[in-house]
């Protein structure tokens, strides 16, 4: 089967030009329904472009959706040339058209209605012809004549709705005009279309194109979130790497954000809340911002064109709309981050997940953006661990989620230095320490008065349960085991740490 859905796509903007020509025509004429019409086509276009990784086309649309009606017609006018860019320059594979039947009249009719840069006919005179020409080519669409000289047409329709390449074409019957009986029975064998004979090729194509475009779109319907139909994982990526292109290239801003929403809202995050929250949340965004589900609860937003602080007051004002009555009640929090060019995506995601983890553990602050950071002072992490990899690894994890970190070899250093470390967020102790061992070390620190509150974190290959234990009565407040997982420390070194400001509030 054929496996790029953009070809699918670029078969119908012929239809979204020519529907946009139409209502400019309109506009010029002041017809009053013309501005109403284009912004329902941007509307589609824009959520279409986003999902086939046409992202300049979505962006125009946006453009037209935001513009005042002053301005409409010459928005217009862009977003259609760049469809006839995207149409002439995207190099996008023939999809091929299959006609069945032997009357060559209708064969040269349907290939002069249909046959462009964009799609090839095959002509299959005999049923026999037609499953030849469907083993060696891969089918977008079938136009089926009921009259074939070697099988009856219907009995045809049923094969290759048997056939797994064909199951789910579009198929199109063409046959003399017909009783209601026998467009039933065509209909019920998995007929997409009757058309009578002749055809009217003014009529054929425009029908031919709207169901290869929407054959198009249920084939990318993975490229959508189900429950919310955000972009999912896959498409928000190709529509980031564009637009970090674009940023990188005209020296605009862009801003991207790690939204969170939070679990403690009235139902739990059912399917239904799931849906009436991204349907809340998109209209309290502008129409070019491009929201993606990351999974679960969280979801991906990408401000083209504004940066940290711009996207910090959106969101913010996207909170106040969602709490103030008008929409249905949500709480959520969000990690901003500006986009230097070319950026990639996962170390962006990387820092604003980490800024959406303060977010949710800062009290009343729910949008902290990267432009926040600065003022916020790097909290020191005491790391006493002998082995120098593994200590590494730690440091260069810890230091990418914002923190200070000393690290020491052995007990002894780290006791040497202890007056230096009395603003210690957390302390991190590797239990095998050449002499004194993490335990004693604990025990040491515990007496000392400036760390009796301050958590502490044991790393260990050791996990019995008497380890276990002895740490937790010396005064541990977590115990990990090696080897560990990055993630896992990191969330719960971020837990104690918050957690410890949060109680000297």
């Amino acid at each position: 089967m054929i496996d790029d859905a953009r070809r699918w796509y670029c078969q119908g903007l012929s239809l979204q030009i020519e529907a946009l020509d139409r209502a400019l025509r309109a506009l010029s004429d002041n017809d009053g329904d013309a501005p109403a019409s284009l912004r329902r086509i941007a509307r589609g276009l824009r959520d279409s472009g986003q999902c086939f990784g046409f992202s300049e086309i979505s962006e125009a649309a946006g453009e037209l959706l935001e513009a005042e009606n002053g301005q409409l017609g010459t928005v217009a006018a862009g977003l259609v040339d760049t469809l006839r860019t995207v149409t002439a320059v995207v190099d996008t594979a023939v999809v091929k058209v299959l006609y069945i039947g032997a009357d060559q009249g209708v064969a040269r009719a349907a290939t002069a209605a249909l046959a462009d840069r964009h799609r090839e006919v095959l002509v299959a005179l005999t049923a026999t012809q037609a499953e030849q020409l469907l083993d060696r080519h891969e089918v977008g669409l079938v136009l089926l004549d009921l009259v074939l000289p070697d099988r009856d047409g219907r009995d045809l329709l049923v094969e290759l709705r048997r056939r797994p390449d064909t199951a789910g074409l579009p198929i199109f019957v063409l046959a003399k005009p017909a009783g209601d009986v026998g467009r039933a029975e065509c209909f019920a064998l998995g007929a997409d279309a009757f058309l009578t004979r002749p055809i009217n090729g003014d009529a054929l194509a425009p029908a031919v194109v709207s169901a290869l475009q929407r054959f198009g779109e249920i084939r990318s319907e993975p490229r959508r979130d189900p429950i919310t139909h955000f972009l999912n994982r896959a498409a928000f990526s190709e529509t980031y790497d564009y637009h970090a292109s674009l940023s990188a290239r005209n020296k605009t801003s862009m801003a991207l954000a790690v939204v969170g929403l939070e679990r403690g809202g009235e139902g739990g995050r059912s399917d239904a809340s799931a849906r009436t929250f991204a349907q809340a949340l998109s209209k309290s965004l502008r129409e070019v911002d491009v929201i993606a589900r990351w999974g679960g609860d969280d979801y991906v937003v990408l401000f083209p064109g504004t940066g940290a602080r711009g996207a910090t007051l959106a969101l913010n004002k996207a909170l106040r709309a969602l709490g103030d009555g008008s929409e249905p009640s949500a709480v959520f929090s969000a990690g901003v981050v500006a986009v230097a060019g070319g950026a990639p995506l996962p170390e962006v995601i990387t820092e604003a997940d980490r800024l959406l983890y303060v977010a949710r553990t800062g009290g009343d602050e729910r949008v902290i953006s990267s432009e926040d950071e600065p003022a916020r002072q790097a909290r020191m992490i005491v790391l006493a661990e002998d082995d120098q990899v593994t200590a590494n690894v730690i440091q260069h994890r810890l230091a990418r989620e914002g923190f200070q970190v000393r690290h020491f070899l052995s007990s002894t250093d780290l006791l040497a230095n202890v007056t230096e470390l009395s603003t210690a967020s957390l302390f991190v102790l590797d239990v095998k320490l050449p002499g004194m061992d993490g335990f004693q070390l604990l025990q040491r620190l515990r007496e000392r008065p400036e760390f009796t509150e301050v958590p502490v974190l044991m790393l260990t290959s050791l996990g019995s349960e008497q380890d276990i234990v002895r740490a937790f009565q010396l005064g541990a407040n977590d115990y990990m085991t090696k080897p560990f997982s990055s993630a896992e420390l990191r969330a719960r070194i971020h837990r104690l740490v918050e957690s410890a400001r949060n109680s000297v509030r």
